[in-house]
């Protein structure tokens, strides 16, 4: 099947019942979720970002956090933790966030970055007062 998801398409694969008939597929409930969160996945994919289960597994992996918690952590509502695990795609700047405060090599890069911005920034105001 076809999955559209923010105006692109992908292929999914999910069950449904099709019609000998016609061949127009339906899906029960349990299968519409699946569907949507196959196409939300491979949108994720495509553009980078953290999936569901990623997410989930990052919260768990700090001590087991409830939803609850790590939306604290995060210093996000726990609406989003929600919506996000249950396939909601996130903004690049939460993915962000979530990868610098749940993974060691995210949050390393990033004191690396912020120390090149420094140094860079220090040697604009040096050349400045010169």
């Amino acid at each position: 099947m076809t999955s559209e998801v923010r105006g692109e398409h992908f292929g999914v694969q999910v069950e449904s019942e099709v019609c000998d008939h016609c061949g127009f597929r339906v899906l029960t409930d349990a299968q519409a979720d699946a569907y949507a969160l196959a196409g939300t996945t491979e949108y994720r994919l495509r553009h980078g970002l953290l999936t569901s289960d990623e997410i989930r597994d990052s919260r768990r992996r700090l001590g087991k956090m409830s939803q609850r918690d790590f939306a604290k952590y995060l210093g996000v509502g726990e609406a989003s933790v929600k919506r996000w695990e249950a396939g909601h795609i996130q903004d690049e700047s939460s993915d962000r966030l979530i990868r610098m405060k749940t993974d060691l090599h995210a949050a390393k890069e990033n004191v690396r970055r912020i120390g090149a911005f420094l140094r860079e920034a220090s040697g604009v105001e040096r050349s400045l007062v010169r």
